[in-house]
Order: structure tokens, then sequence, then C-alpha cells
């Protein structure tokens, strides 16, 4: 009996290994990753406020005062000023008509089983499918025909046409499952069809939008090689470009600090943001995976 026993024994030992193995490797490897990039951003924030000498001594040591002339410098002298409204300029409005442009899709092609709605849906993520940097030589050709290239609103236009295959993919799933009861008793009630997606539709589908929003904003904001194609006028560069910029000038200059003061700028937004809606985000995810 104790040999019998102790056969059954050790498989299940093994077994118990195996998923503490599994699991703390589940951990282990999420913690780390978290660790490096949080050891990374606090790098950056604080190495941009110590002195050109301060990070040549020792770039790792923490700064001996607040040098807020980084900033200064970075902000007004590098243009980063501008190139930061730039960025809004451009990022705001391409977030919002992407969100706008795909809620209605996504409406459409989630509420109505209409003969065509599953092509189009297909041919949405053919267009997921299609890696940008093997479009840059042909958009640069058709932006610059349609007058689009080196401005701004056609810099929105192509990052609207970029992010809307992603969102309509996610927010078909959330409009897919809203309760139809809801959209007949409106439309019993005399509501017209835009109403009831404006009114009632829309905002229950508010988690998704918002994530969707979130992530293209993301997206926009830190976009590099589409603009680096479509922008060749200095006053019209975002912010990504003007950091590059800025890191150029530094290798010449010796300017670090405002090279670091830059990097923070470009990430403050987007820290801001994922703080002040890190439950929205989580919870948008959620209900888009349970959906």
């Amino acid at each position: 009996m104790s040999g019998h026993s102790r056969a059954h024994s050790r498989p299940d030992f093994l077994r118990h290994v195996g998923r503490t193995l599994i699991g703390i490797l589940i951990y282990f490897i999420p913690i780390v990753w978290a660790a490096a990039t949080l050891f990374a951003l606090i790098w950056v924030i604080y190495t941009s406020l110590k002195t050109n000498p301060e990070i040549f001594a020792d770039i790792w040591a923490l700064p001996k005062g607040l040098a807020l002339q980084n900033y200064v410098k970075a902000w007004k002298v590098s243009h980063i000023g501008s190139f930061f409204f730039n960025s809004l300029l451009v990022s705001v409005p391409a977030v919002l008509l992407t969100a706008f442009l795909a809620s209605l899709a996504a409406y459409t092609l989630g509420r109505y089983e209409a003969r065509w709605n599953r092509p189009i849906y297909y041919l949405f993520l053919v267009g997921m499918m299609i890696p940008v940097h093997l479009t840059l030589i042909p958009l640069f050709v058709a932006a610059n025909s349609l007058h689009l290239g080196d401005n701004l609103p056609g810099l929105v236009i192509i990052f609207t046409a970029f992010m809307t295959p992603f969102s309509i993919f996610v927010l078909t799933s959330f409009f897919r499952s809203l309760p139809g009861e809801l959209a007949d008793a409106a439309l019993l009630d005399g509501c017209d069809e835009f109403g009831l997606f404006w009114r009632i539709m829309a905002p229950m589908a508010s988690p998704g939008i918002i994530t969707v929003s979130l992530f293209n904003f993301f997206w926009v904001w830190n976009e590099y090689i589409l603009t680096l194609i479509m922008i060749t006028s200095p006053e019209k560069r975002t912010l990504p470009l003007g950091i590059y910029n800025l890191a150029v000038a530094s290798t010449f200059t010796v300017d670090w600090g405002a090279l670091f003061a830059g990097l923070t700028l470009l990430m403050v937004p987007t820290l801001i943001i994922f703080v002040v809606l890190e439950r929205r985000i989580v919870s948008g995810i959620t209900v888009g995976a349970l959906k």
C-alpha cells in the first residue's frame, strides 16, 4: 500500500511543482516588465531635472537641484511648445472623427442583418492586416495629388483612415451585444434612427468608445513614421518629430537636459490620461473581452 501511494504521490507532486512554476512565471514576467518600464519613466523624468555636468558626471545619480531651465529651453528655444500644440491639433480631431465614424459603422454592422454587412466587416479586417510601412510610398503620392501633403488637416484624414478599421473591429461587438428591446421601444416612441444611435446606443457603448479612443490617441500622439513622410515644413512638425529634431541638435550642442525635458513633455499627456482614466480603460477592455 505504501509503495502504491508513493507511486501516486510522485506524479501529483510533479504536477504541483509544474503549476507552481507556471504561476511564478505568469506573475514574474509582467512584474519585471512593469518594473523596467516604471524605472525607465522615472529615470527620464529625474534626468530632465539635471544639468549637463550632472548628467555627464553620473547618468544614474539623482539631481542635486531642479534644473527647470531645461523645460524652458525645450519649450521656447527648441520650439517644443509649437510642436506640442501641433500634436494636439492632429490628435484630438483625428480621435474624435474616428470615434464618430467608427461608431456609426459599427452600430450599423452590429445591429442590422443586411446582405453586405459581413463582407464589409471582413473588408475592414483586411484593412487592419495591411502594414503601415507598405503604404508609405503610394500614400505619399496619393496625398500630394489630393493636396493633403504637408498640412495638418491632411494628416488628420490619414490618421483617421488608419484608425477606423481597428475601431470598427472593436466597437462592432459592443453594439452587437446591446439589448434590442431598448431600440425597439425607442423606435415605437417616435425616435428616428440617428436619434436612437446618438441618444441611446452610443451612450450605452461608451465604455468601448472611450477605450478605443484612448488607444487611438496614444498611437497618434506617439506616431512618427507617417508624420515624417507627410510633413516636410519645420513649423508643422508634431511632437515626435520635434523631439527627434531636438535629439539631433543635442548631438552637436550637448544639451541633453533639454532633450530629456522634451521626452518628459512627450510622455506627460499620455501618463495623465492613463492615470486618470485607468479604471475606464480596464473596464472597457474587460467588457469588450466578455462580449
